[in-house]
């Protein structure tokens, strides 16, 4: 209680008054505490020093209102600055305030003592400080600054206050403790600088398992924290919060074990190679000749049996829309960066075309052509990095036949006769389409 007797009272001082909750078993905390501790605050500290003439009406006041449990202190209100003769609107801040933020689930409200600190200020401070009444909504609004966080369908408060949780119950020696919101019981194992907290069902099976552990040296800041939120007794997720707010999160990720790959009952053998023989003509490269093998049948278009280049390809397209192709697969080596350059063109006038590519590499291609007749061309260098004489070398154990390609572009292209020695390629020249070293 605030002692203003023998004129003990000064202008600009802060003072302290206390109201003790008498009924500390009550449900109904506006009627046991907040009206009564209000009434007798306005009794015998601002009746009591308006009646002695140390104050009037005309003063201002500055007063903030907490809450007590015994341990730790809540504001019920924050700092308002009101004039004397409106101190009357101060039940209705103080029933305000505690409507909107604190009777709820997670704020305590079995406090034992309800302290006011005030101070009436001298003219003096007038000119500085000018009467203001601070309404609910001014105050910190929790729907903005979350007070909780959703986990699972859960809210659970940002403090390591417990007593703002709710009604609480502690037990052997404040290691353990007990909670029930919502038809969800939360079970507490207490330590020095943490907790763990189980959150259950009353079918006692459990929802939620975390750990909240105080960041704050003194641990004077139960809003500094790291929560570790566990499933199988591994942390898969982590927050620290400072004053209701995240200030770090991070997600453990937790890989799956490889599951054994199953071996297909059959390899398929729908595989057709492919390949494009090209020659520069007039500084343009054009293909005259494309060959293709289906692991039985060997096909050749060659540039002399057609009209053009183009009427070349679109030919070997048209071979390869046939029902017996349907699903198959063309591979053609470097297909990305070489083949697919003559053939997409002409794919694009002939059938549907789906083209994939990942990090700007063709990845393949897949033409339909009616329903009966799907094919896909792909790279077979994708799946296989090496040079065509390296894979020669390492599958069959043999050599790629080397040929002298800048020959095919120097010769006519109905050249017949022996085919130039690699080595001495760069000397030859052709009279009469006949070779000469």
């Amino acid at each position: 209680m605030l002692n203003l007797k023998n004129n003990n009272f000064h202008l600009n001082k802060w003072y302290y008054f206390s109201f003790k909750n008498p009924d500390k078993y009550s449900d109904d905390v506006r009627k046991s505490v907040l009206i009564p501790s209000y009434a007798l605050f306005k009794k015998e500290a601002i009746d009591s020093l308006l009646e002695r003439g140390m104050i009037n009406n005309n003063m201002i006041i500055n007063i903030i209102a907490k809450a007590s449990n015994g341990s730790s202190f809540k504001s019920i209100i924050p700092l308002q600055t009101l004039e004397i003769k409106d101190i009357k609107f101060l039940k209705d801040i103080i029933l305000g305030n505690y409507n909107t933020f604190h009777a709820d689930n997670y704020i305590v409200d079995d406090f034992k003592e309800l302290v006011f600190n005030f101070r009436i200020l001298s003219y003096d401070f007038l000119p500085n400080i000018r009467p203001k009444i601070l309404n609910v909504e001014d105050d910190i609004k929790f729907k903005d600054k979350s007070f909780y966080q959703k986990i699972s369908n859960v809210n659970i408060p940002l403090t390591m206050d417990l007593y703002q949780w709710g009604n609480v119950i502690f037990n052997n020696n404040y290691t353990e403790a007990i909670l029930k919101v919502d038809g969800l019981e939360y079970h507490f194992q207490i330590f020095k600088k943490y907790y763990e907290c189980e959150i259950k069902t009353m079918n006692d099976n459990v929802l939620i398992t975390f750990r909240d552990t105080l960041l704050c040296e003194n641990n004077q800041d139960l809003t500094y924290f790291k929560r570790e939120i566990f499933r199988k007794r591994s942390i898969v997720k982590l927050f620290i919060y400072n004053e209701f707010s995240t200030i770090f999160k991070a997600k453990k990720h937790i890989p799956k074990f490889l599951r054994p790959v199953h071996k297909k009952d059959h390899l398929s053998n729908k595989l057709i190679t492919l390949d494009i023989e090209t020659k520069v003509n007039n500084g343009k490269m054009d293909a005259i000749c494309i060959s293709i093998y289906d692991g039985k049948i060997t096909k050749s278009f060659f540039i002399d049996d057609f009209i053009s280049s183009e009427d070349m390809i679109i030919h070997a397209i048209k071979y390869l829309n046939k029902p017996k192709y349907n699903r198959y697969k063309v591979y053609a080596h470097n297909f990305a960066c070489f083949d697919a350059i003559f053939i997409l063109s002409r794919l694009v006038k002939m059938c549907k075309v789906d083209v994939k590519i990942r990090n700007g590499v063709l990845i393949e291609i897949k033409c339909t052509f009616s329903k009966n007749v799907s094919i896909k061309f792909r790279d077979s260098y994708l799946l296989l990095p090496s040079s065509l004489d390296s894979l020669a070398k390492s599958f069959i154990n043999s050599d790629k036949n080397l040929f002298p390609y800048d020959f095919i572009n120097i010769t006519n292209i109905d050249y017949t006769g022996e085919v130039p020695n690699i080595k001495k390629a760069e000397n030859f020249f052709i009279i009469n389409n006949e070779f000469h070293i």
